[in-house]
């Protein structure tokens, strides 16, 4: 296996959703009692603007605005 072959194989899909429809949900959930808390930083005070998901381990984080902006703008390769 080459240097590229092993770094192909080293990457993982990883899928954000966020936008406005993130932030309408969270607010609307919490409008009907539910309290949602960022995954990263467990502030419930935080309305969750983004969701990260990783589909091939089935798993997902809720992030809040905050948290979001201390992610760096460059999200890695597009592939």
């Amino acid at each position: 296996m080459d240097s590229i072959d092993s770094a192909m194989s080293e990457l993982v899909e990883v899928e954000l959703v966020e936008g406005p429809t993130i932030f309408a949900l969270s607010s609307e959930l919490r409008n009907f009692g539910y309290l949602l808390t960022c995954d990263r930083c467990k502030d419930s005070r935080e309305l969750i603007s983004a969701i990260l998901v990783i589909p091939a381990g089935g798993v997902a984080w809720a992030l809040c605005g905050p948290c979001m902006r201390q992610i760096p703008n460059s999200r890695g390769q597009v592939v």
